[in-house]
């Protein structure tokens, strides 16, 4: 069976799979607080990538959410549709 977000109880900790697109620069890096013109072209290019993120907020009535990315630990918030593999997460002690 498929885990789906109507599936997480308050208070427990989930993590999940997602797929962004987004500007990125010439070095790959994401452009934010882009401001242009009407008929400016847009720096950089679409890309699209993958990764894992710790659910931190789910939005039921506008089926979105917000996670934090494993490893780039950016704030990210997307739509339910983007996001697979939700699995329950146990936290650690770092030694």
């Amino acid at each position: 069976m498929t885990t789906t977000f109507l599936d997480i109880k308050p208070g427990e900790s989930w993590a999940c799979r997602y797929t962004l697109t987004q500007l990125v620069d010439d070095k790959g890096n994401p452009i934010t607080n882009v401001r242009l013109a009407p008929g400016e072209a847009h720096p950089g290019e679409l890309q699209t990538r993958t990764g894992i993120g710790i659910i931190q907020i789910r939005d039921v009535e506008q089926r979105r959410v917000q996670l934090v990315d494993v490893e780039s630990h950016e704030t990210l918030q997307l739509d339910w549709d983007a996001c697979t593999d939700i699995e329950p997460i146990e936290w650690q002690e770092q030694q």
